[in-house]
Order: structure tokens, then C-alpha cells, then sequence
């Protein structure tokens, strides 16, 4: 990913946020935070067709998939991430954004966990553009 802040996920159990606005204006405008490595989990808001988007998605080897997608209006979220092991090599993770816990799970396992970090990261999937993100606090 371009322009992206990364740090290595720390421990078998683990509590990380971050809140940020996205102040994009071009389609394609895009920032977000998560858990990067073979396999992805990230949440992340993206500029499309006039409006905000917050998406949940996963992403690795078969590409991306948006597991959730709804408008938000002002571009900006908390984003909590808990990491808990429930089993030797399977990390559990779980979301939640703006106080509210996602029903999705994504799972660490061996193989998928290894090199994984979490991360930090605003772009534009079309090219270049002028907008930007304002990550506000992170901690891991």
C-alpha cells in the first residue's frame, strides 16, 4: 500500500485504536486502519460517487472482499481493534467501530499471521489526488 504507517502487532493478546477522518474529494480517495500482513483485515473510509463510505474488508491471495459497506456522512471513525489467542498460532480479532462491536471475526492463524502489522494508510485507488486523512490518536 502507498503511504502507509506500519508497526508490528505486539503479544498474544492485544487492544489497538485509532480514530481518523478522510477529507477526500476525488472518487478513488481512500484511508483507513487495520491488521496487514499475508492475509488482511481493515477498516477503512473511501470517497465515492459524492459521498463517504465505510467499509469493512478483507483482503490476500483471492484479492479484496467487502464483508460490510454503509454511508457515512461526516468521514470520520474510531476504530478499536481486540486480539485475543485462542489457541496456539489462531489469533481471534474483532472490530469495532464507532462503540459498535462488527459480526465479523477475522482469524490469525499460521501462515496468514506471520509478518503481520498493523497499519495505518491513505491513498487514492484511481491515481493521484489532493485530499487527505487526519489520523486524530493511535495506540497499540
Amino acid at each position: 500500500m502507498p503511504t502507509a504507517l506500519t508497526t508490528m502487532v505486539m503479544g498474544r493478546e492485544f487492544k489497538s485504536s485509532c480514530a481518523f477522518t478522510l477529507y477526500g474529494k476525488q472518487d478513488g480517495d481512500e484511508a483507513g486502519f487495520g491488521i496487514v500482513g499475508r492475509q488482511s483485515a481493515y477498516i477503512c473510509v473511501v470517497y465515492e460517487g459524492g459521498e463517504y463510505l465505510f467499509r469493512y474488508c478483507l483482503s490476500g491471495e483471492e484479492g479484496e472482499k467487502i464483508l460490510m459497506q454503509m454511508p457515512l456522512p461526516d468521514g470520520a471513525v474510531k476504530v478499536e481493534i481486540n486480539g485475543v489467542n485462542r489457541d496456539i498460532y489462531r489469533i481471534e480479532c474483532t472490530f469495532t467501530v464507532n462503540g459498535e462491536l462488527l459480526p465479523h471475526t477475522f482469524f490469525a492463524s499460521e501462515g496468514v499471521w506471520v509478518g503481520a502489522r498493523f497499519a495505518l494508510f491513505a491513498k487514492n485507488r484511481k491515481g493521484n489526488s489532493e485530499g487527505y486523512a487526519v489520523f486524530t490518536s493511535f495506540n497499540r
